[in-house]
This record gives structure tokens, C-alpha cells and sequence, in this order.
């Protein structure tokens, strides 16, 4: 059988921002609240520090998203003013890349595009370069200061940058899906090993920096 992983990657918009406090706010939103110990928990979840971003992983929307995964992507970014990424991966055989900006998806690389008409927001060529270097622009730019390498860095030489990225991400072949799905988080600066984590790779401790949530279902 193949890899099937599903997971939402959040942007870190800005140092001040609280990644976990927005989480369990749009956990709140969903109709669960906090547990008080893992026992009395019915839902859980890993957030995974991966640098630039947070991968959460929940027990519940593991292998497939059952819509709530999309529903914490609008809500965590809007709360961040920041970006979200959804994606999923099915059996090796198809797979999702769904990007949010501050509580809306914007854009979207799927395998299989037809089967999505009229369902995602998707974007092509320069304006989806312009796109990906607008979301982006804050945390690209404040990494070129940091390393001394701002010089001759731009809107439109991001933008440039972004374009031949997504070229390459939408070139990529092998076989099995979760090779184009990964060279689409490259492009946006997730690792390409973050789709294809599993929930109990989290919980098996083996993973060093995640953060356990633990949640009771409740009523919106």
C-alpha cells in the first residue's frame, strides 16, 4: 500500500504571533474544548515545530480530511493574519496542496485538477508566482536581512523566484504522488517530509519538539 497522510502546516507570520493560543481557539470554534488530562481526551493532536512553519497533526483527520482540517486552516489563519497549508496525500496516488491567507484558501495544486472544478481556488503562472510572493513576502524578506543577502531582492525578483519554484513543483514526476506534493511545500518552504507525517509518528515519541492538544467534542 501506498503513503495516505493528511495534515495542516501553519506559517509563523510574525514572532509575536501565538501559534498554539490560534489553534486551540479554532479547535474552540469546531465545538471542542480542552481536555483536562489525555485520559479524558477524545481528540488529539501534535503541533511539530518545522522552523518557519507548525505541522499539526490530528488523530482524527489522519488519513483523510474530513473537512475540519480546512475549516482550522480558515480559522488559524485568519487569527494569525498569516498563511495556512492543507495537504493530503492518498495511497501514493493523488494528492492536495491547498493554501490559505488570512481566512481564505487562494490557490491550489491537486493531481487530479478536473475533479475539482468549481470547488478550489486555482491559480496559474505569473499570478500565482505573485500570489505565493505576496503571502510570503514578510518571512522571505526578513530571512534575506537576517543572512545579509537583501541585496537585489525584490517584489519582482521574489516573484521571479516564486515562478520558477512552482514551474519546477508542477514539472516533478516519479512515481508515486507524494513526490510533486512535496516539491510544492519546498516551494513554499515546508519541508517535504511534513505531508506524509503521521499522527502516530507523533505520539509514538519519537518526534522531539511536538506539542500535545488534547480535546473533548463539545457542541459549536
Amino acid at each position: 500500500m501506498g503513503t495516505t497522510a493528511a495534515s495542516l502546516h501553519v506559517l509563523r507570520a510574525s514572532p509575536g504571533v501565538d501559534v498554539a493560543a490560534a489553534i486551540g481557539a479554532a479547535y474552540r470554534k469546531l465545538g471542542y474544548s480542552r481536555a483536562k488530562n489525555a485520559a479524558a481526551a477524545t481528540r488529539h493532536a501534535y503541533a511539530m515545530d518545522r522552523g518557519d512553519f507548525v505541522s499539526l497533526h490530528d488523530s482524527g483527520n489522519d488519513d483523510i480530511d474530513t473537512g475540519e482540517l480546512k475549516e482550522l486552516a480558515v480559522a488559524i489563519s485568519k487569527a494569525t493574519k498569516g498563511a495556512a497549508i492543507v495537504t493530503s496525500v492518498n495511497d501514493s496516488d493523488s494528492f492536495e496542496f491547498l493554501l490559505f491567507h488570512r481566512g481564505k484558501q487562494i490557490d491550489a495544486a491537486v493531481s487530479d485538477a478536473a475533479s475539482h472544478a468549481g470547488g478550489l481556488k486555482m491559480l496559474e503562472g505569473g499570478k500565482r508566482a505573485k500570489a505565493w510572493a505576496d503571502v510570503f513576502a514578510n518571512r522571505d524578506f526578513f530571512r534575506a536581512m537576517a543572512s545579509g543577502t537583501m541585496a537585489g531582492l525584490d517584489a519582482k525578483s521574489l516573484t521571479a523566484r516564486y515562478e520558477a519554484s512552482l514551474n519546477a513543483a508542477r514539472e516533478t514526476q516519479g512515481p508515486f504522488a507524494e513526490a510533486t506534493l512535496g516539491a510544492y511545500c519546498e516551494a513554499a518552504g515546508l519541508a517535504s517530509e511534513a505531508p506524509v507525517m503521521k499522527f502516530a509518528d507523533c505520539a509514538s515519541g519519537g518526534q522531539a519538539g511536538a506539542q500535545w492538544f488534547g480535546f473533548v467534542a463539545g457542541e459549536k
